[in-house]
Parts: structure tokens; sequence; C-alpha cells
């Protein structure tokens, strides 16, 4: 198993990358080797371990690595009102997985019969 590198890139910048792609490849090799890169054009998340889980969200033109406690606790001191957003997102989502999964459990409980 390898590292995985989340990269969400900024449609406002296709223009310039599709002008120029070099600049971009050497982003995403940056990004690949550890560094953050957070422009214009792109945000890169830390590589993480493919063994590893990692939760994020696209919002407000960036993305967030809600399953990093440190990283959200940070955000609920420095931007409040975006982090309540996110919590409001990501709790809505988790109640939708959480009665799909219930939904897909009593399914096949009732298979097993």
């Amino acid at each position: 198993m390898g590292y995985l590198t989340t990269i969400t890139f900024r449609n406002d910048e296709y223009h310039e990358i599709a002008k120029d792609p070099k600049p971009t490849i050497e982003k995403i090799q940056a990004a690949m080797s550890g560094n953050r890169v957070n422009d214009n054009s792109m945000v890169s998340q830390v590589p993480v371990h493919s063994s590893e889980t990692v939760i994020y969200a696209c919002s407000g033109n960036t993305t967030v690595p809600v399953s990093d406690s440190l990283h959200m606790e940070e955000m609920s001191t420095n931007h409040p009102h975006f982090f309540a957003e996110l919590a409001v997102a990501v709790a809505e989502c988790g109640h939708r997985l959480t009665k799909l999964w219930a939904g897909v459990h009593k399914k096949k409980k009732r298979e097993s019969f």
C-alpha cells in the first residue's frame, strides 16, 4: 500500500492550466511530495497512507479534512461561521449514511432467513 494525495482543482483557473500545464504538474508533484499547495488553481491535502480513512468536505472554495480534529478545532476558533456550516453539512451527511446503513443492514438480515 502506498500514499494518497487529495487535490481539489479550482475551475476558475482552468484557462491558465490549459495555456501552460507545466506549473500545474510541478504543483501536483510538490503536493505528492508532502508540500501543501494552496493557490488560485488548487488546494492540496497532506498525503495519507492508503490504510487511513480521511473524510474531506469541499465548500467555500476550499477542501477541509473534517476527520482531522486539530484542523477542525483551529477552524472553529479562526472561522466559526464556516466551521458551523461544515458541521451542519457533515452531520446531515452522517445522518443520511446512518439511515442508509440501517436499511442495508436490515435488508441483509431479512435475506439471511
